[in-house]
């Protein structure tokens, strides 16, 4: 299992975000991948159509997909706003089906 973030800030903005990676408590480190285009966000059609136009512009909606190793998504939660997150519980119970 690998866990990847991806962001829109650029890597040193990311950077203090990499230092406090903390999941319920534990620290957990994970590649934070850059995506200041918006390019996968695209790909995903997730980005928030409130900040079109903004300075930024592309901000995507908080979202968790897990994806198999045949590169399906096998579960998918994309968040309006970004405080509402799926649990950890919720995450892994899809992983281990």
């Amino acid at each position: 299992m690998e866990i990847w973030a991806i962001s829109i800030e650029d890597p040193q903005a990311s950077s203090a975000f990499k230092k406090t990676n903390l999941l319920n408590g534990l620290n957990i480190y994970f590649p934070l991948l850059s995506d200041k285009n918006s390019e996968i966000a695209n790909l995903f059609g997730v980005i928030d159509p409130r900040y079109i136009g903004t300075n930024r512009n592309g901000l995507p909606y908080a979202s968790t997909y897990v994806i198999n190793k045949k590169g399906e998504a096998t579960y998918t939660n994309v968040s309006f706003n970004y405080k509402i997150r799926p649990s950890l519980h919720s995450i892994l119970s899809s992983i281990n089906k």
